[in-house]
């Protein structure tokens, strides 16, 4: 195929040229790209890794990059040999530090990934990879700054339904995360972090608990490569909808209307996944006033979510199995 009908093909398989690359290649354009939609993009349209140095700013803008970021890749392309070097240096620290780094075409890649509309490009994991494509998976998230019954409804949640052999998915943030986790672990369960970075855990008082959870036959993931900043807070987004993804049932406990959860809930809304809010009412001394202006108050009024407690964990539980 010449390089000028490169541009105006386009793939029916967004991974059929991926699926063709090596990781270390895969890394390269991770580096060179701001994104995986980037990254799906140049693949589309039947751009081997090779050509990029005969891309043109027109050739950027024809594909629908925006200007200014088209100016960011051709910087980022003149030292394509630099970041070469770059990516075989970040394959083998993770090779060090017992990182698994899976494209689309590997068997473990989670199935679940592949009908989402911005798929990860790799992924790097450490830990129990069977998790990643485990049936029996919900993810149960929330605020930071959780209530004692929202502290107490995590771990009742992680706890019952790990001893029921069901992975716990959360994103090892501070509060309802971190509850979510340590319950799972305390009931000997199963259960998968999914963060932004895998080299610095944020935040680094879960530092333990990551190690933890890797000991005990858990796993944690990343989309994003080692050593990338956890600053940008689309980043959290970005994190929210795998841990969507990755699960059947997303179980919101506790959240205030500006909470990141918001993301994750609206991201199990938009891939068809069963949503459910958890009933503070239910407990009598709980605030009403928090209740008010909850986010779990207006996913279950509108009609989004529904409502979860004690009552709802076998029915949740035979969805699960299904």
């Amino acid at each position: 195929m010449l390089y000028s009908d490169k541009l105006t093909f386009v793939s029916q398989n967004l991974f059929t040229n991926a699926n063709e690359l090596h990781v270390d290649d895969l890394l390269t354009l991770k580096l060179i790209f701001s994104s995986d939609k980037q990254i799906l993009k140049i693949l589309q349209n039947g751009i081997d890794i090779d050509d990029l140095k005969n891309l043109t700013l027109d050739n950027l803008v024809n594909l629908k990059f925006r200007k200014d970021s088209s100016e960011n890749i051709l910087n980022n392309i003149k030292n394509l040999g630099e970041l070469r070097d770059q990516a075989f240096s970040i394959s083998e620290w993770c090779g060090d530090n017992n990182i698994e780094i899976l494209s689309r075409s590997s068997s473990c890649y989670p199935r679940r990934f592949k009908d989402l509309s911005d798929p990860p490009v790799l992924i790097f994991c450490q830990g129990n990879l069977s998790l990643l494509n485990k049936k029996k998976s919900i993810a149960v998230v929330g605020s930071r700054k959780m209530s004692t019954e929202g502290s107490v409804i995590a771990k009742r949640v992680s706890e019952f339904f790990s001893s029921n052999d069901v992975n716990i998915v959360s994103g090892l943030a501070l509060g309802i995360d971190t509850e979510a986790h340590n319950a799972a672990l305390s009931a000997g369960g199963l259960t998968t972090a999914i963060v932004v970075d895998l080299k610095k855990i944020n935040p680094p008082s879960n530092t333990n608990l990551a190690k933890k959870i890797c000991k005990n036959d858990g796993l944690i993931m990343s989309e994003n490569i080692p050593g990338t900043s956890s600053g940008e807070k689309y980043l959290f987004t970005m994190r929210n909808r795998l841990q969507s993804s990755l699960s059947k049932v997303v179980l919101v406990i506790e959240a205030g209307k500006d909470s990141g959860t918001r993301s994750t809930a609206n991201a199990a809304l938009k891939q068809s996944k069963k949503l459910y809010c958890a009933d503070l009412l239910q407990f009598p001394n709980y605030q009403r006033d928090s209740f008010e202006g909850s986010l779990n108050k207006e996913y279950i009024e509108s009609g989004k979510a529904n409502i979860f407690s004690k009552e709802t964990y076998q029915e949740i539980l035979d969805l699960l199995n299904e």
